[in-house]
């Protein structure tokens, strides 16, 4: 996976600096059939929604967001298997507890921003990890028992979807939250989320105030381009009110 850096200066922005470190393998979990959590052990700081270049040994660099908050000594990521994908393979079926991790970051500028302001999060596939950080964020802000959050994510299959154990999380905290989970592929006749594309439940929920939220994207490009085209052309959010980092 590559990625389209904005040609920010950390330092002139007053985000955490990045640099290559290494990280121990300290915890992991499936979520799902194919996307799996690693923590990894690094005693540095970054914001919600930021991500980081991992290089297992051997291996070549991919970029992965870090879902958690910063703070605890722990960077951890959500990585799903990309059919075909040698290192996304490697990651999700073969590193174990101990193996070391080149780290290097943290990156990116879809960070959570200080403005007040309520939240949408938006994500499809291994795009759940900045949006979960982002909700993690959102509720350890002091203010958080004023903030809502309306939280989007889609999946090809019922089986993909994970993002109710996170919103479960943060709930208590925040003043209101709701999730929309949604498939693009055929569900079983009991499902009763939304089906089709992430920015058609976006449109449906009907959400009058979107021109004053941050809005918060995170997926694959076909997905944040129709989501941006959506918020943008349709619905007229101000483009400095959507943050995404671009994957491709």
């Amino acid at each position: 996976m590559s990625l389209l850096i904005d040609p920010v200066d950390p330092f002139r922005a007053g985000l955490p600096l990045p640099a290559r470190r290494i990280g121990e393998v300290v915890a992991e979990r499936m979520l799902t059939h194919d996307l799996r959590e690693l923590s990894l052990a690094i005693d540095a700081d970054f914001l919600p929604g930021q991500y980081a270049m991992l290089r297992r040994p051997g291996g070549e660099e991919r970029a992965y967001s870090m879902a958690n908050t910063p703070g605890t000594g722990v960077w951890q990521f959500h990585i799903k298997r990309v059919p075909g994908g040698a290192e996304s393979g490697a990651f999700v079926d073969e590193i174990a507890l101990g193996d070391a991790t080149e780290v290097d970051g943290p990156y990116g500028h879809a960070h959570l921003k200080a403005t007040g302001r309520d939240v949408v999060c938006i994500a499809g596939g291994s795009g759940l990890a900045p949006m979960v950080s982002i909700a993690r964020g959102l509720a350890a802000a002091a203010d958080a028992s004023e903030r809502r959050l309306d939280f989007f994510y889609g999946g090809r299959a019922p089986r993909d979807l994970c993002a109710g154990e996170f919103v479960t999380e943060v709930a208590d905290r925040l003043a209101e939250i709701t999730l929309v989970d949604v498939v693009s592929d055929e569900a079983p006749d009991d499902w009763d989320g939304a089906r089709g594309f992430v920015h058609e439940a976006v449109a449906a929920a009907g959400l009058t105030d979107l021109v004053d939220r941050d809005i918060y994207v995170a997926g694959p490009p076909p997905m944040t381009d129709a989501v941006t085209r959506l918020l943008v052309r349709e619905l007229k959010v101000p483009i400095d009110q959507i943050h995404y980092d671009r994957f491709f």
